[in-house]
């Protein structure tokens, strides 16, 4: 989008009176999710409709090393536990 376009966007959302402020926000969400949900994979669209997801993280996300820690906890392995129930 040139920057023209985003500066004529901004002085209208300032012009806007306050009480439709949070319409112009709702329908700019839309915009952004309808773009968003076009990005995505056909299976990652059916993952997010049956709910079996919240959100799919974005690719620069995805790509951008992750730092894990365990949690420490206190007595048996979980692994031990179960292998104990089992037996």
């Amino acid at each position: 989008m040139a920057a023209a376009t985003r500066e004529e966007i901004r002085q209208l959302v300032d012009e806007l009176p306050d009480d439709d402020l949070d319409a112009a926000r709702d329908a700019i969400t839309r915009l952004r999710d309808e773009r968003q949900r076009d990005d995505i994979s056909p299976y990652h669209r059916r993952l997010l409709e049956a709910g079996l997801v919240t959100r799919i993280p974005r690719m620069e996300d995805r790509l951008r090393p992750r730092t894990f820690e365990p949690i420490r906890i206190e007595g048996k392995l979980v692994s031990e536990m179960i292998i104990e129930d089992r037996g």
